[in-house]
């Protein structure tokens, strides 16, 4: 026998944002067997869209934050991209301030 508590607790902050979204977006986007190396440019992309999005510096940090989830493993597998998303992050705040 097993069960499941529903907590309603998330791992890590979603700051209003849909923490499955920016993946669905990605995935619904690419042909089922796309590599791994496509996925991860979607979802930069995306990303990059929602930093650029917001009028508010506040904004911008939150969305960031929100999307740590994909963004860590992106490091990980792909730092070059992580790089772009850090650069992307500085210029959406540096265009709000």
């Amino acid at each position: 026998m097993s069960f499941k508590i529903e907590t309603g607790v998330t791992t890590g902050p979603s700051f209003g944002f849909d923490r499955e979204a920016v993946m669905t977006a990605a995935l619904d986007s690419l042909p089922p067997d796309a590599p791994q190396q496509d996925i991860d440019r979607k979802l930069y992309y995306i990303i990059r869209q929602m930093l650029h999005k917001p009028r508010k510096a506040e904004t911008v940090r939150r969305a960031f934050l929100a999307n740590l989830h994909i963004i860590v493993p992106l490091a990980e597998r792909d730092p070059p991209i992580f790089d772009q998303i850090i650069e992307e992050l500085y210029s959406a705040l540096l265009d709000r301030t």
